[in-house]
């Protein structure tokens, strides 16, 4: 689908971001050179910022200011905010705002619920705080980390151009796995607006990035579903695209031969069922394909 390209790890700053917890880190120490930029991005000068503090959920960097204000942060890159960690963090008193930290394509997570009460801030708005601040550390610190994180903002963005139009880039841009992963939250919520039944998320062991999808099989009720799944190939930035059959277990029963033969026999017989299959992933094939 793309010219191959092995997956490569980052060097130098590159590298060092590609962890969330090395990004909260740097957020940490630039806000102790300088913790000005900060009323800016959340309308206050934090008197103490601090890490993963156990009293607000862990939360990435819990910034307060002298008059008590709370807001914490959760920093996001390779991994997507669960709806349990998220839950967890709306536990928090109410008088804590919560803000999600992340590439910009990921603010979409945030906009799909129009009721929450969590804010977005984008990393590169973050970092571009400091790139003016007096301090030469961490002017020079934060300038260069801008210049990563714009360059991936611009990588993701260009990969879901259309053909032709400016910025348009092809996915072996994405030489990274973590910017995969992106991608692929970014495919899964395109697809639930179609199909609810959507899922991004990464296999067993290889942590590589995928995107599901099923559909209901007719006169299977809710126990029975085709899937169609996009799954990042290991050594290049290429999407293989499957077909399969997904059978639930019956609330109250345990799985039987029975339900296994019947995912078997369906699965045997899948060419039959082909059409109903790619109208589910059509979202996901257009999205996979090569840009020239």
């Amino acid at each position: 689908m793309t010219t191959s390209s092995p997956w490569i790890r980052g060097r130098g700053i590159d590298r060092l971001l590609a962890q969330e917890t090395n990004i909260s880190d740097l957020l940490q120490f630039l806000s102790d050179q300088d913790g000005r930029p900060w009323e800016g991005l959340v309308g206050f000068i934090p008197e103490k910022v601090e890490r993963e503090v156990l009293q607000a959920n862990n939360s990435d960097l819990l910034l307060t200011s002298m008059d008590g204000e709370r807001v914490a942060i959760e920093v996001k890159l390779a991994h997507s905010l669960s709806t349990d960690q998220q839950e967890r963090y709306e536990g928090l008193s109410a008088d804590t705002r919560l803000i999600l930290a992340a590439l910009s394509l990921d603010k979409q997570r945030l906009e799909l619920d129009p009721t929450t009460r969590w804010s977005f801030l984008g990393l590169v708005r973050i970092f571009d705080a400091w790139t003016e601040v007096e301090d030469e550390a961490a002017r020079t610190l934060a300038t260069e980390v801008v210049l990563v994180l714009r360059k991936w903002d611009e990588q993701i963005a260009g990969v879901f151009e259309l053909p032709g139009e400016e910025g348009t880039l092809a996915l072996n841009v994405l030489s990274q796995k973590f910017l995969a992963r992106v991608v692929s939250r970014r495919i899964a919520m395109d697809l639930r607006t179609r199909r609810p039944a959507s899922h991004a998320g990464v296999t067993s062991g290889g942590g590589l990035p995928l995107v599901q999808s099923w559909q209901a099989i007719r006169g299977e009720d809710t126990n029975g579903y085709f899937m169609a799944e996009v799954r990042w190939r290991g050594n290049k930035p290429e999407g293989e695209l499957r077909f399969g059959v997904d059978f639930v277990v019956p609330a109250g029963e345990t799985e039987s031969e029975e339900i296994r033969r019947a995912a078997y026999d369906l699965s045997s017989t899948m060419e039959d069922h082909m059409v109903k299959s790619l109208v589910v992933v059509y979202r996901l094939v257009i999205l996979l394909i090569v840009r020239r």
